[in-house]
């Protein structure tokens, strides 16, 4: 693990180079919240990035970049590509940087990353550099992180909607239980205290979190076996420790009624993402007027369904959770 004392850190606004196609932006609304760009490797996808980001020209940029695996000179010089696309930002925004000097992987490096972000912000939009916004994006966190800001039991806003198509409620988004981190925003106040080694969930109480909170014997047994093999050191992530850190605090999620993030990372450079499934390139639509649901209540059907569309449980699972199912529509 490379520890945050290794990395480089730059802070410069970018005055020069900025390219004539961006000069509008100057006349419109920029974007005030800050943003993190998590990079690697891919500076297609870093160009990428940076084409959406300049639809709103953020006012303040955070860039993390993970370092090259020791002795591959190719992602070496990947790496470095990645950090030229990213050295003038085109257009006047103030930049703050964590270059590493070694790789720290999708667990510390991503965790480290973020973590290193609210140390500097209060609230904030997280994006990787495969996962694709479209404009409302970030006028819809920005609306929702301020109108939600005060409320500890809203710890996240996600971007991604994969219930194909199907809407709940009349309202422009609805409240879940699953964080979806293709695109996301949250706070420091959620973010304080998230543990990426999950030590307290041996504890009785953190132990049977997730039968408490879904009341769904297929969604209990799935991610009891995902949380055991975190524990166990046997898997590189660090979401899954946030879906844990919001369960464990009683959180709630926000999710968009329609798709605002298409995830293209599905090829042989990504870590988890290798090959192209039913989340892959998903299409976005845009979210012009937000409507604000009347009530906050958790809307289990909708987790339901997504369970069933991204984590794809096993006949056997569904069985049991039809023999053992006690779940209302709302809580």
């Amino acid at each position: 693990m490379t520890q945050i004392s290794n990395a480089d850190h730059e802070i410069y606004s970018s005055k020069d180079n900025v390219m004539l196609k961006y000069q509008k932006l100057q006349t419109v609304n920029r974007l005030t919240v800050p943003v993190l760009l998590l990079l690697y490797n891919r500076p297609d996808y870093t160009r990428k990035s940076i084409a959406c980001l300049s639809s709103v020209a953020p006012s303040s940029l955070y860039i993390a970049c993970d370092g090259p695996k020791n002795g591959n000179s190719k992602d070496m010089k990947l790496c470095n590509e990645v950090k030229t696309v990213v050295q003038n930002i085109p257009w006047k925004c103030t930049v703050r940087r964590l270059y590493r000097h070694s790789h720290s992987g999708s667990k510390f490096g991503l965790s480290e990353s973020i973590k290193w972000f609210f140390s500097h912000v209060s609230k904030g939009i997280i994006l990787e550099d495969d996962c694709m916004p479209n404009v409302s994006f970030f006028w819809f966190c920005k609306e929702l992180l301020e109108k939600y800001k005060n409320n500890k039991k809203i710890m996240h806003i996600s971007g991604t909607n994969f219930q194909r198509k199907r809407i709940y409620g009349n309202a422009s988004y609805y409240f879940s239980r699953f964080p979806q981190v293709w695109g996301w925003a949250s706070w420091r106040r959620a973010w304080r205290q998230y543990d990426i080694d999950m030590r307290d969930y041996t504890d009785s109480k953190n132990y049977t979190i997730v039968k408490k909170i879904f009341h769904n014997h297929g969604i209990e047994r799935y991610f009891e076996k995902i949380f055991e093999s975190v524990r166990a050191g046997k898997v590189e992530a660090w979401d899954y420790q946030w879906f844990y850190h919001i369960w464990k605090n009683n959180g709630i999620c926000i999710t968009p009624q329609t798709n605002m993030i298409t995830n293209i990372g599905f090829d042989h450079r990504a870590t988890h993402t290798t090959y192209t499934t039913s989340v892959s390139y998903v299409p976005t639509k845009e979210i012009n007027v937000i409507v604000h649901p009347k009530r906050l209540s958790v809307c289990r059907d909708a987790d339901e369904r997504l369970f069933l569309n991204i984590y794809k449980p096993t006949p056997i699972m569904i069985m049991k959770d039809i023999l053992f199912r006690r779940i209302p529509k709302f809580e």
